[in-house]
């Protein structure tokens, strides 16, 4: 089972490993903050695979033929679980803040931001409590049993969570429809992506949940729940460059080979439209320029996405 979960993981490490260098390469315009976020999420990511090696080895060289080398936790593995616990919470923060420069505008913002910030925090602290479970028994089948209610806080909260991110920005971005053809088409793939995102690290920490509740009492030590734990949170880090890395793909498959009309439309600009004002918008020739919205560049256009706008902050 372990060989699985490190094979598992060393792909996803490279899926990570050349996503961030695709980013350092054709971003290099990108805020200073995002750069150094990018950064620390590749560092703990490394990290944690190095971890994960040295209690593969562990557990596979150290205790073969040694029974009781596997009732207890190596240090990398507790050590792996709190960066694991502090990455989901980063990544899922920073869709959270996409969110609330979407709804700037907007009163409801506060109850759905705190409701989304709580429900991250909530799960961070059933990780971190879990890990202090961790290192307060030697025992692997007692530290589980210790961690029951901490690690399903932790699993259901960041279920809650990612389900949440989806629908809100599922629910932004179509509300942000306006009729023309080529925005409304970038506006639906961001919207799939935004659910596809959410349903897969929902399905992770589901899974996660399931299979640690049903195998705790009969079979804990076989740490079958570990099979969604460690690739989950790989999962959350190439999601997040993948969103980060789709900006130029998508100002080209938005623009036209050659086109003579190019206006910026930030998304805020866009109200909902009856269809009888998208047509008449549609027949408008007129070309418009608005002032860069509070989303820091997230920029729609009728023909073409403008270049000089560096930073797509998207789902």
């Amino acid at each position: 089972m372990f060989a699985v979960m490190q094979y598992r993981k060393s792909r996803f490490y490279g899926f990570s490993l050349a996503q961030t260098t695709y980013y350092y390469l054709h971003y290099p315009a990108d805020r200073s903050f995002l750069k150094y976020f990018v950064a620390l999420l590749w560092i703990f990511d490394t990290v944690r695979t190095a971890l994960d090696l040295q209690y593969l080895w562990y557990f596979v060289v150290d205790s073969h033929g040694n029974p009781n080398g596997l009732a207890s936790f190596p240090v990398s593995w507790i050590v792996e679980f709190f960066l694991a616990t502090v990455t989901v919470l980063a990544v899922q923060l920073y869709f959270v803040d996409t969110i609330w420069k979407f709804l700037a505008e907007k009163q409801y913002k506060y109850p759905v931001v705190l409701s989304l910030i709580a429900f991250c925090l909530t799960s961070c602290a059933g990780g971190l409590a879990t890990v202090w479970e961790f290192t307060r028994s030697s025992n692997v089948k007692q530290a589980l049993l210790n961690a029951t209610y901490t690690g399903c806080i932790q699993t259901i909260s960041a279920t809650i969570a990612d389900i949440y991110i989806a629908v809100a920005m599922s629910s932004i971005l179509h509300k942000r429809r306006t009729g023309w053809a080529r925005t409304d088409s970038l506006l639906t793939k961001l919207v799939v992506f935004a659910i596809h995102r959410g349903i897969l690290a929902a399905i992770m920490q589901l899974g996660h949940f399931i299979s640690f509740i049903s195998t705790l009492d009969d079979l804990p030590d076989d740490l079958y729940w570990a099979l969604f734990h460690f690739p989950g949170t790989k999962i959350y880090v190439n999601s997040l460059l993948a969103v980060l890395n789709l900006r130029n793909h998508l100002r080209q498959t938005q623009a036209p080979a050659q086109s003579n009309v190019e206006s910026s439309i930030p998304l805020d600009d866009f109200p909902p439209r009856t269809r009888s004002q998208s047509r008449k918008h549609r027949r408008n020739e007129v070309v418009m320029q608005s002032p860069p919205s509070p989303l820091d560049g997230i920029l729609i256009t009728t023909e073409t996405i403008h270049d000089r706008f560096t930073e797509l902050k998207t789902i």
